[in-house]
């Protein structure tokens, strides 16, 4: 009976530690030189760590011509990821991500003509709470947003493309949020400003933010003449 009691034990302390523990994988570049990349499941960093860094804004064309498609979706899962860099087996640098599972219920455009209504695509976000930029918003689990998307590009030795095909173009400037029919939206779209409201962004009061009512048929046309 003891010996048994004593395995239960053992089982339920390798069942927690592993339940505890951040999933890794790790993807050598060259392993006998130690040069790769450890990829791991972090936790959410609290309070955020909010980075002084010089932001660099784009117009409204700059921004379009980064763009691959447009979608609309609701976040249906949220995970932040470290993507250690590794070079003759020292750490050289960090990258985190946001990764959302997004379920898209309308594709506004672009040359992505294989993503549908109904899709489930994985996207990242750069900015995230280990490496946030004041005015960005925090996409909730459970909320609709239209996302502005580019293609994920890799380095030469970090895959950011292995957890999401797409990553949100501007992490300041791309995302479209939606609360009673009222959609709020980064001045950088000027062409969509008309009979708009001006108003200060809640994230940081340097910023200032459309709203409008009823954008999603005018936001497709206009995106039809700009996404090719």
């Amino acid at each position: 009976m003891k010996r048994l009691s004593a395995a239960l034990v053992i089982a339920f302390l390798i069942s927690l530690f592993s339940a505890c523990s951040p999933a890794s994988e790790i993807v050598y570049s060259d392993k006998e030189k130690g040069d790769y990349v450890k990829y791991v499941n972090v936790k959410e960093k609290k309070p955020y760590n909010v980075v002084n860094a010089q932001i660099l804004l784009l117009n409204e064309t700059g921004l379009l011509d980064r763009t691959a498609v447009v979608v609309k979706g609701k976040i249906l899962s949220e995970k932040e990821i470290a993507m250690e860099e590794y070079i003759d087996n020292k750490l050289h640098y960090i990258y985190y991500a946001d990764i959302f599972e997004v379920n898209v219920s309308k594709v506004f455009g672009g040359n992505e003509q294989e993503i549908k209504a109904g899709d489930t695509l994985e996207i990242g976000n750069g900015c995230c709470s280990h490496f946030w930029l004041e005015g960005a918003i925090k996409m909730e689990t459970g909320e609709e947003y239209i996302l502005f998307l580019k293609n994920t590009r890799d380095s030469a030795t970090v895959e950011f493309s292995k957890y999401a095909k797409y990553y949100v173009t501007r992490s300041l400037q791309s995302i479209i949020t939606i609360n009673n029919g009222i959609y709020t939206f980064d001045k950088v779209f000027e062409s969509l400003g008309k009979d708009a409201s001006i108003v200060e962004a809640k994230e940081a009061k340097w910023l200032k933010r459309y709203e409008k009512a009823n954008l999603e048929d005018e936001l497709d046309d206009f995106l039809k003449q700009k996404l090719r």
